[in-house]
């Protein structure tokens, strides 16, 4: 609750004389950040590693979901297609031991969400042959994909802030649709740093970009940053899968007019409740948790004790949720879905490829 009420005031949406206070609290604190940000950055950069084999960083400017870890499974699969050999590096946000690293490679079931956290969790389920190294220093699984592994090349998930690492190819998610927040530095704001630092980028792929947005924001980071290629995407929806059975799956288009009730732990919940109402589902109720959120079992009552009260039948979450529920069980009668959605690169998707096997001939 205190996390959301600071989000709120980061992105103006609370009110208030109280609010007002702490917003020039914050403002004073965003200044010191800023401060410490660019000495961070210049200790980090005089140590920088690399490593003996491609680096290819994914990252954001700013606070909360813009779909990082889907577009690292977008770039594993064009790696794999042409047949590279990479390697994930993570955090693991959310594992319990977060000072021990972990490499998995397939069956995250025998390390569980507390021992790797979700996302390299659902990697490791999608991309079983692709090991996932779950370590805060990067620089150590660099290191240990390049020469243990033979990786010849590593995926960093949230790398843009990673300085110590030297990277081939830097690749930024914007969201079109809130891009620089109110253009104020964490914690008054949402971004993690300048909209200048965007000059450092290869790649700036937006999401959630209609086409009015994708002219004006095209035309704003040109005058950051001319030389970065400019990408699309947006969330494309695959299928529904049966929670009680994940090999039983639906068309997307079979839940139209459906009501169902949406649930949700993620950076952003709203992104993906438009996904679902794209497959024509009547969203009768959004039922929303912090990211990450670890569903209990009392959770999952709720859950159940709200969609009975309401008349529905059918919950669908995120397959990011969906990995965080441990007993599925729990929802008794009630038909329980998750959607599987990927990010799609919807313009320059050519050239996006091209620049990324570009690094292996030159």
């Amino acid at each position: 609750m205190i996390k959301r009420y600071f989000y709120n005031l980061a992105t103006d949406s609370q009110k208030g004389i109280i609010a007002g206070i702490l917003k020039v609290f914050l403002f004073l604190l965003s200044l010191v950040y800023g401060i410490i940000l660019r000495i961070c950055r210049r200790i980090a950069l005089s140590g920088a590693f690399r490593p003996a084999c491609k680096v290819i960083s994914i990252g954001n400017i700013t606070w909360g979901g813009t779909g990082k870890t889907s577009l690292v499974k977008l770039i594993l699969r064009v790696l794999k297609d042409n047949g590279r050999n990479p390697a994930v590096l993570i955090r693991g946000y959310g594992r319990e031991d977060k000072n021990s690293p972990v490499i998995v490679k397939g069956r995250p079931e025998e390390f569980g969400i507390k021992g790797i956290g979700d996302e390299a969790y659902m990697l490791a389920e999608d991309f079983p042959d692709v090991p996932i190294l779950i370590d805060a220093d990067r620089r150590r699984s660099a290191a240990k994909a390049a020469g243990e592994i033979k990786a010849d090349t590593v995926v960093l998930d949230d790398g843009f802030q990673h300085w110590k690492l030297e990277r081939d190819l830097d690749i930024v998610l914007l969201n079109a649709n809130d891009p620089f927040g109110n253009g104020r530095l964490i914690p008054r704001g949402i971004l993690r740093e300048p909209p200048s630092s965007l000059n450092r980028a290869d790649i700036i792929l937006f999401t959630k970009a209609g086409r009015q947005e994708r002219e004006k924001l095209a035309a704003l980071i040109r005058g950051i940053n001319p030389s970065a290629l400019m990408a699309y995407s947006d969330y494309v929806p695959r299928y529904f899968y049966d929670l009680a059975d994940e090999k039983s799956t639906l068309e997307v288009d079979s839940l139209k007019g459906e009501a169902a009730c949406v649930f949700s732990g993620i950076g952003d919940a709203g992104s993906f409740e438009k996904t679902v109402s794209e497959c024509g589902v009547y969203i009768k109720l959004h039922l929303k948790f912090p990211d990450h959120h670890l569903y209990s079992d009392s959770d999952i009552i709720k859950i159940r004790a709200v969609c009975r009260r309401s008349s529905i039948n059918t919950v669908i979450t995120s397959q990011k949720d969906a990995v965080r529920i441990r007993d599925r069980a729990l929802f008794g009668g009630l038909r329980a879905l998750a959607l599987k959605a990927e990010l799609e690169i919807t313009h320059s998707k050519d050239e996006f490829v091209r620049r990324l096997l570009s690094l292996y001939t030159a």
